[in-house]
């Protein structure tokens, strides 16, 4: 981790760990919520990959952390997996309420993007909803770009971004 993301986290009291399966109930309340306060269904918080982070990420090749505070309640999440040699996808970029607006979202996506990358990933894709306005401004403010929409995504995603982690030519 850079020392300006350490030293950000340590002046929080935020602790940075991997995601594991005894967090899948806070995963879905933090996810749930979050969604559930733009209107967005809930139903997307149910999907598999939170009853066990440590092994659904790590079957598809990703990894997914955990942000926690000083009290060990879970407070952000951030994970990524493979979809292909050269194509990996973010998903579940949150954080809760109480710890938005200190450049904790772009310290996680500096994280994953840095992960991808050095593990050859040439491009991310993601997916989110248009009422998530703060998300998609960190997603366009850090150069991840809009694509035209496809079906891949889940049904309240109506965004498609992708970001180019390096040059395709080898």
């Amino acid at each position: 981790m850079q020392p300006a993301h350490e030293n950000l986290l340590a002046d929080l009291r935020l602790t940075l760990r991997p995601g594991k399966r005894q967090d899948a109930d806070n995963l879905r309340t933090l996810v749930g919520g979050i969604l559930q306060s733009y209107g967005l269904p809930d139903s997307v918080a149910r999907d598999g990959d939170l009853d066990d982070v440590a092994v659904w990420y790590g079957n598809r090749h990703g990894v997914f952390e955990v942000l926690v505070d000083s009290s060990g309640a879970l407070v952000g999440c951030c994970g990524v997996y493979g979809c292909s040699q050269t194509v990996c996808e973010l998903r579940r970029l949150y954080l809760a309420y109480k710890v938005r607006h200190r450049g904790l979202g772009r310290v996680l996506l500096r994280r994953v993007v840095d992960w991808a990358r050095a593990r050859g990933f040439e491009t991310m894709e993601m997916f989110t909803a248009s009422v998530l306005k703060e998300a998609v401004q960190l997603y366009e403010r850090f150069g991840f770009a809009r694509q035209l929409q496809t079906a891949a995504g889940p049904a309240a995603c109506d965004l498609h971004f992708s970001l180019r982690l390096r040059n395709s030519g080898r």
